[in-house]
């Protein structure tokens, strides 16, 4: 089975506003959505949510936020740019294998993207 992994180049091809001021930025190179959560110059690492591409499916496989912003709904925001993404292309379906997007999606159904998502999570 044949999947895209990220490759060493990295190119942003799209950002999304959150409700914060903050942006959520598309790396499609990297297969992952990062939310930059302090531009002060500080060592803060961003919050990433990362994928892979199989055939026929997106996976979702992993949400990270750095410890000292969790439970502030930053997670929240890489999920809904990912699943507004997704459900916005072609025929793939979307899996979710990381359990926090197991819940978002349990808390947040859409009709927009739950049609699109792979019935096993």
């Amino acid at each position: 089975m044949m999947s895209t992994r990220p490759s060493a180049s990295s190119t942003s091809d799209k950002t999304c506003s959150s409700e914060l001021g903050l942006a959520v930025v598309h790396n499609s190179d990297k297969c992952e959505f990062t939310l930059v959560l302090d531009n002060t110059g500080s060592n803060v690492q961003p919050a990433v949510l990362q994928y892979e591409i199989l055939p026929g499916i997106v996976d979702l496989y992993h949400t990270g936020v750095p410890e000292a912003y969790r439970g502030r709904g930053v997670a929240k925001h890489l999920a809904k740019a990912a699943l507004e993404h997704f459900s916005n292309q072609d025929d793939s379906l979307i899996r979710l294998s990381c359990t926090y997007l197991q819940k978002y999606v349990r808390d947040h159904p859409l009709d927009k993207y739950t049609p699109k998502l792979e019935q096993n999570y």
